[in-house]
């Protein structure tokens, strides 16, 4: 990954609410499974996949303008 994306993906990741952060980072950096991460934090199964997803959602909010497709 080059170091401006990087730089944009971590900024990204730093905004993002702690509720989810936490779990973003658990599941898509650290790699732990949903319910290892359920465990971990003291979450249902459903309140993991569902926080995950507002994660992944705000990153591609956040970082959707850096990445657009520009005109040809």
């Amino acid at each position: 990954m080059g170091r401006e994306v990087r730089r944009l993906v971590e900024g990204a990741v730093g905004r993002l609410p702690a509720l989810y952060r936490a779990v973003f980072v658990l599941a898509d950096v650290e790699g732990c499974s949903n319910a290892q991460i359920g465990a971990a934090l003291g979450l249902s199964l459903p309140a993991v996949k569902s926080r995950r997803h507002r994660a992944r959602l705000l990153l591609r909010h956040m970082l959707g303008p850096h990445f657009a497709a520009s005109p040809a």
